[in-house]
C-alpha cells in the first residue's frame, strides 16, 4: 500500500505535462514515484508457495517494479530540463506522512524563532499565509500521533505571545497545514525558496537532522525549489503544483493552460 504524503511537481509545460494536463501528470508521478521509492532496494517475493497473500505481495511488487522502470525512464526532455536537474523527472518529489517528531519540532523552532523578526521570511509567512489558517479542528491537528497518519506528535506544539489586543498564537499544526499548496506565482516560490533554504541550513546544524527521515525528504524539496524558481526567474508559466493526501490540505490543481 502506498504512504500517504504529499506531492509536488515543477510544471513548466513541457510536452508530457501539456499532453497529459496537471490532474493526470501529478496523479501518474505520485502513483509511480512513491511505487518506485517502495520497491527500491526491495526483494521480490518467492514465486513458490503461492498463497493467496504471496499472490498479493508477489503481483503488488510486479506493478510497483514496472512502475519503477518507467519512473526511470521519464521523457526524452527530461535531461535538459531545468526542473529536473538532468534526472528523470526530476521535477517530482514527495514527502512522506507521517512528519516525524523531529522535523515538526525542527519547524515549529525555527518558526517561532524568528516570528518577531520583522525583516524574516517566517515573519511574512506568519502575516500572509500561517495566520489565516485555522487554529483547531484541522485534520493536522487531529489526525496525529500513534493512531494518526499526518504527524507522529501527539498534540501540536503551540507558541504564545504579547499581551492583552496584541496577543498572538500560533502552533505547528497550522505551520504544517500553510506549507503545502499550489504556488504560481513567482513572489510565492521565491518566498517559500527563502524559507526552505533559510529552514534546511538551519536544521543541519540544530536539529538530528541524520535521524529524520522527514528532514531528508524536506532538503530533496530546498532543492526542488531551487531548480523551479531558477527557471521562473527566466521564463513564464512555471509554478509548483501540490498534490497532498491531507484533507485540509489547500492544495487545488488548476485547469490546462
Amino acid at each position: 500500500m502506498v504512504q500517504k504524503g504529499v506531492d509536488f511537481i515543477g510544471w513548466r509545460m513541457c510536452a508530457q505535462q501539456k499532453e497529459w494536463g496537471p490532474k493526470r501528470f501529478a496523479l501518474t508521478l505520485k502513483k509511480i514515484g512513491r511505487q518506485a521509492a517502495e520497491v527500491r532496494g526491495v526483494q521480490a517475493p518467492t514465486a513458490t508457495g503461492r498463497t493467496p497473500e504471496q499472490r498479493r505481495q508477489l503481483q503488488a511488487y510486479q506493478e510497483a517494479s514496472q512502475s519503477a522502470t518507467i519512473y526511470a525512464k521519464g521523457t526524452p526532455e527530461c535531461k535538459e530540463c531545468e526542473l529536473s536537474g538532468g534526472n528523470s523527472y526530476g521535477c517530482h518529489v514527495f514527502v512522506t506522512y507521517p512528519i516525524d517528531s523531529i522535523a515538526e519540532r525542527a519547524l515549529f523552532d525555527f518558526f517561532t524563532n524568528n516570528i518577531q523578526d520583522d525583516n524574516h521570511i517566517c515573519t511574512s509567512l506568519y502575516r500572509d499565509i500561517v495566520s489565516k489558517t485555522a487554529s483547531k479542528g484541522t485534520a493536522w491537528h487531529t489526525d496525529r500521533g500513534p493512531a494518526g497518519s499526518l504527524a507522529e506528535l501527539d498534540s501540536p506544539l503551540v507558541k504564545e505571545w504579547g499581551f492583552l489586543m496584541w496577543k498572538k498564537r500560533v502552533d505547528s499544526a497550522q505551520i504544517l497545514g500553510s506549507l503545502f499548496f499550489n504556488q504560481t506565482k513567482t513572489v510565492l516560490l521565491n518566498a517559500f525558496g527563502k524559507f526552505w533554504e533559510q529552514f534546511i541550513d538551519w536544521a543541519r546544524n540544530n536539529a538530528e537532522f541524520d535521524g529524520s527521515p522527514t528532514l531528508q525528504q524536506l532538503a530533496g524539496l530546498q532543492e526542488f525549489y531551487d531548480r523551479v524558481g531558477n527557471a521562473a526567474s527566466t521564463q513564464d508559466g512555471v509554478y509548483v503544483l501540490v498534490e497532498d493526501d491531507a484533507p485540509s490540505s489547500r492544495s487545488m490543481v488548476p485547469p490546462a493552460g
